[in-house]
Parts: structure tokens; C-alpha cells; sequence
């Protein structure tokens, strides 16, 4: 399969993850829509690559404290429940990998986890 359309679905998939992990943390519905799901995924995303031209030990902490920054703003949540939808997400991210993996999208297990999943 083309490593576009990999790269598309993996990108929709990240927003639904995202919208799901916020759901889970009981975020009303009209403040989680899927459109804004896939905003902060396309935001975080490019901040992620515009952040990893820093070195390994700046980079991740940097973007750590950005991801919970923009979380918590963008959805009104706690650093408590913050770290619940990081979980939650990664819990998540690990099943749809799996999952690509079985259905073939995948040739191994790492490849699945280094596109994101």
C-alpha cells in the first residue's frame, strides 16, 4: 500500500484516537467534536516535526509539556485528567497498531510503531 494513503489513514486514525481518549475523561460532547480532534492532531504533529530538529533530550520534554499544554486548554482538563487521556491515547494507538499489523497494513510490528501507532 502507498505510504500516502498509510500516512492519510494513520492521520485520521490519530484524531479518532485523540477524540475517543478525551471522551473516555467525560468531556462534553459539543467540546470534543472530530473536527477539532483533527486541528490539535495536524498542530501537534507539526510541532512535533518542527521540534525534532533539537536535540533528543530537549525535544521530548518540550514537547511533553506542549502536548499537556494544549490539551488542557483546548478541552478545559486538569493535569490529572491530562495524563488520563495520555494513557488512555497510548492504550489505544497500541490496539490500532496491532490491529494494522493483523490486516496486513503492516510488514512488522515495528513498522506499526513507527508510523505513530
Amino acid at each position: 500500500m502507498s505510504t500516502l494513503i498509510i500516512g492519510i489513514v494513520t492521520f485520521f486514525l490519530h484524531a479518532l484516537v485523540l477524540k475517543l481518549a478525551v471522551g473516555t475523561m467525560g468531556v462534553p460532547q459539543h467540546k470534543n467534536s472530530y473536527s477539532k480532534a483533527m486541528w490539535l492532531s495536524f498542530g501537534l504533529g507539526v510541532a512535533g516535526l518542527v521540534l525534532g530538529i533539537l536535540p533528543f533530550f530537549l525535544s521530548w520534554p518540550l514537547y511533553a509539556v506542549l502536548w499537556f499544554g494544549v490539551i488542557m486548554s483546548s478541552y478545559d482538563l486538569g493535569f490529572t485528567k491530562s495524563v488520563g487521556v495520555a494513557t488512555i491515547q497510548l492504550v489505544l494507538k497500541a490496539m490500532v497498531g496491532i490491529v494494522m499489523w493483523i490486516i496486513g497494513w503492516y510488514a512488522s510490528i515495528g513498522e506499526a510503531f513507527q508510523m505513530g501507532f
